[in-house]
């Protein structure tokens, strides 16, 4: 039987290098950010086009680009895909 893992520890399993990126990411579409940079990752929330974050880095992973944004007030961070 599969463990159900929490989030951070489910995140931990995965191996993806973050590069930090600071300034400022801004929605160009509606945008669905999800809990880790793959497409069928749990999305945590759908921007609207405009709606701006700070980014905190940038990740490869699956052939595409995602940047990490911080998407709550405690610092916790979602994956937008460019």
């Amino acid at each position: 039987a599969a463990e159900n893992l929490s989030g951070s520890d489910a995140l931990a399993l995965l191996d993806y290098p973050v590069r930090p990126q600071g300034g400022q990411w801004q929605a160009p579409a509606v945008v669905q950010v999800r809990e880790f940079p793959d497409s069928d990752a749990h999305v945590l929330e759908t921007l609207k086009p405009g709606e701006r974050y700070r980014r905190s880095g940038v990740v490869e992973h699956g052939g595409h680009v995602w940047d990490q944004i911080v998407l709550y007030a405690d610092g916790a961070v979602g994956y937008v895909r460019r």
